[in-house]
């Protein structure tokens, strides 16, 4: 059973953040309920506390939220992160939203030999779905005003903004930990590359490692192959 964090106005929990996907109800025949012909997206930094406010959606329609911080992130539906979705019928809607326990990878990058791999990047990339769309990076935000005041002065949306980052740089030693990894959602496979002319490639039967329901982190090693420059 997990831990449910209060929030409370729109009020409702690294990066500590909550992403807001709503499907507002326009006026006449404009809706489609498979394809929306509107989604309004917003963003909040989640307080100490655990609460969070989005002071201004639309008032009509479903939303849904998806939040992320340090040791929790949102429900997930398969392999990603959904969060919850609500009703909105009211000026003011107050929500508690459920959290999982999220896990830390502790990761040694060795080579066939066994011997440690320093400057190697080892990057996950756990996915989000949002409400009536299809998969992004887990907790990447986008915010509707902003873009939409790009498309008014013929201006490129540069409101995507880059989800935080899964990743992690090998020391001397090989090592490096993963942070805040939903459970259930680590893919066997890894994006890994260097900063050095050195081609490397993952081992093809280099495997990833979940945790139990009681663990909070795991350590396992990640095989890398040198390959020669082109």
């Amino acid at each position: 059973q997990f831990p449910r964090h209060e929030a409370g106005g729109m009020m409702g929990m690294v990066m500590c953040r909550t992403i807001a996907v709503h499907v507002p109800l326009p006026a006449g025949d404009s809706w489609d309920d498979k394809l929306p012909s509107l989604r309004f997206f917003s963003s909040t930094d989640i307080q100490a506390d655990g609460s969070f406010e989005f002071t201004s959606l639309p008032s009509t329609g479903v939303v849904q939220l998806i939040a992320l911080t340090d040791g929790w992130v949102g429900l997930q539906e398969g392999s990603r992160i959904v969060g919850e979705t609500f009703d909105v019928t009211n000026d003011t809607l107050n929500v508690d939203l459920a959290m999982m326990r999220t896990f830390d990878a502790n990761i040694r990058v060795v080579d066939k030999e066994g011997k440690p791999m320093g400057g190697v990047t080892v990057a996950c990339s756990p996915n989000q779905l949002c409400l009536k769309g299809g998969s992004s990076h887990l907790g990447q935000k986008r915010d509707s005003i902003p873009g939409l005041i790009d498309q008014i002065r013929n201006e490129i949306d540069s409101n995507i903004m880059e989800p935080p980052s899964f990743e992690g740089v090998s020391d001397q030693n090989g090592r490096l930990t993963i942070r805040n990894l939903p459970r259930n959602t680590m893919s066997s496979r890894f994006e890994i590359w260097s900063e050095s002319t050195t081609k490397i490639k993952a081992d093809e039967n280099a495997k990833g490692k979940l945790p139990s329901d009681d663990e909070d982190e795991v350590s396992f090693d990640v095989v890398v192959e040198l390959q020669p420059n082109e």
